[in-house]
């Protein structure tokens, strides 16, 4: 098995099927199925279709060590029976299980003042939990350089609100908090709340923004929602009319801290 074939595996973890990986990237199964072997290599076209579904450069999915294996949330430590991340996740599961599902993400990020970030966040149940995969991937408009950024987590419902812990792929030193005000009608298309991230550049500096969820329904799927991430002015057509009026109503929305 080639390193390739394996960094496939891991990054088809995420899913909840081969097929489904399959049927959003537009591949066919058996073909799939032999890179998942490694019997076959995809070709130049192909390798950049998959990368660009998952999220990933081409060295990356090439790269022959345990990096790839944290795309997968299995990963994530088992934390003790007294813990308190053990007291806090799942929390109450069955309220947290109407969220799972797939949602672009709109906020303000410091790095650029003036725009509205978009970027993907996929829920689903997993290991007795809800777990969450963020991935954000804008083209700074100053340097035309592709940024991108990938987060792995859980959420939680605590009471009245809803609560995300993430923390970066590929860095242990970086975590983001999200807390939501959940919809007063279940399956809502739009949640509200707040975000505590850290900016791109000039340096990593800790801030927070108002953030505002839009559910995506089910003809959606991960790699054309992917496509629409980047960043946008608050005037877009392309943006939301509801996304453009939450943040008309609050336009310093980030707090530096």
């Amino acid at each position: 098995m080639t390193a390739l074939s394996e960094n496939l595996r891991s990054l088809c973890r995420n899913y909840p099927s081969i097929s489904q990986v399959c049927r959003e990237i537009g591949i066919n199964r058996h073909q799939f199925d032999r890179y998942l072997r490694g019997t076959s290599r995809p070709s130049a076209h192909n390798l950049l279709r998959i990368c660009e579904f998952f999220g990933v450069t081409e060295k990356e999915i090439e790269r022959s060590s345990s990096l790839m294996d944290h795309t997968s949330l299995d990963h994530l430590p088992k934390q003790g029976p007294r813990s308190l991340l053990a007291d806090i996740f799942p929390g109450d599961l069955s309220a947290a299980r109407s969220y799972v599902g797939l949602y672009h993400t709109h906020f303000i990020n410091m790095t650029w003042p003036n725009r509205i970030q978009r970027a993907l966040c996929l829920v689903r149940e997993q290991g007795g939990g809800v777990a969450t995969r963020y991935v954000g991937r804008v083209r700074d408009p100053h340097s035309s350089q592709i940024l991108r950024s990938e987060f792995v987590g859980q959420l939680t419902v605590q009471g009245d609100r809803v609560f995300l812990l993430e923390r970066h792929r590929k860095t242990s030193d970086a975590l983001a908090q999200t807390i939501l005000v959940p919809p007063e009608r279940t399956n809502a298309t739009y949640i509200t709340g707040l975000a505590f991230m850290m900016a791109w550049r000039p340096q990593r500096t800790p801030f927070s923004s108002r953030i505002i969820w839009k559910r995506l329904r089910n003809s959606t799927n991960f790699h054309s929602a992917m496509k629409q991430c980047g960043l946008y002015d608050p005037q877009s057509p392309s943006i939301d009319p509801v996304i453009r009026s939450f943040f008309a109503d609050a336009p310093v929305s980030f707090l530096k801290i």
